[in-house]
């Protein structure tokens, strides 16, 4: 997906992945609160 045009229309930057399909560093790099199953948590 693109996330740099998802930002706009999300009140939170959250994001739960339950398969591990993106990047930790992408998601730290955009801001989200990035939570996925069996990785560090990050926010």
């Amino acid at each position: 997906p693109d996330f740099e045009k998802m930002d706009s229309s999300l009140s939170n930057k959250v994001i739960f992945d339950g398969r591990n399909l993106y990047d930790l560093q992408k998601m730290i790099d955009l801001g989200y609160y990035y939570n996925s199953i069996g990785r560090k948590l990050i926010d």
